[in-house]
């Protein structure tokens, strides 16, 4: 069973998609904003980079130490295309510890609550939601992440490492 998990581990199943979003040939669908060009500060752009664990490595998934993040109360969003309107979806999600101390919340097509705030698990864990049937029956949907407003500090926004979303009934449903 350890074995199938380590061998599936990026697998999400039939008419699923996996990104890990902080590794840069496997980020499709994250969306960048507006650039180096444009916002030299990326105030307003997508960034990659390497986790701050509390945890030695070797009780984290080596997937999980890189990650997509923004910066202050900007957002991160990745955008997916392509989804059978007539399926049910479910989001798994590993949060990068850039961040550790904010609470992270998830929204679809903004307007659609994944989940509310949450504290993140320390070390990293996949965390499964189900995604609002009227998120996906337009075939495409953009997730969207954002950190409490206004916490100033460190100034990382929000941080995602790997995403599965998968199809309800799909191999890696739980």
């Amino acid at each position: 069973a350890a074995l199938r998990e380590i061998l599936d581990w990026e697998n999400p199943g039939p008419g699923g998609f996996y990104d890990s979003p902080g590794t840069l040939p496997m980020t499709p669908r994250l969306v960048r904003g507006a650039g180096p060009v444009d916002d030299p500060a990326f105030l307003r752009s997508a960034m990659t980079g390497y986790l701050y664990l509390t945890e030695p490595p070797p009780t984290v998934r080596y997937s999980s130490f890189s990650c997509a993040f923004s910066l202050n109360d900007a957002p991160l969003r990745c955008r997916y295309e392509g989804l059978d309107p007539h399926a049910a979806y479910e989001l798994r999600v590993i949060y990068g510890q850039v961040e550790y101390k904010a609470r992270v919340c998830c929204i679809a097509n903004d307007e659609h609550e994944v989940h509310g705030f949450l504290v993140k698990p320390d070390p990293p864990a996949p965390l499964t939601f189900d995604i609002p049937r009227a998120a996906t029956n337009g075939g495409q949907m953009t997730l969207t992440w954002t950190r409490e407003k206004g916490l100033g500090a460190e100034g990382y926004g929000c941080a995602v490492a790997e995403i599965w979303l998968m199809r309800k009934g799909g191999m890696r449903s739980k």
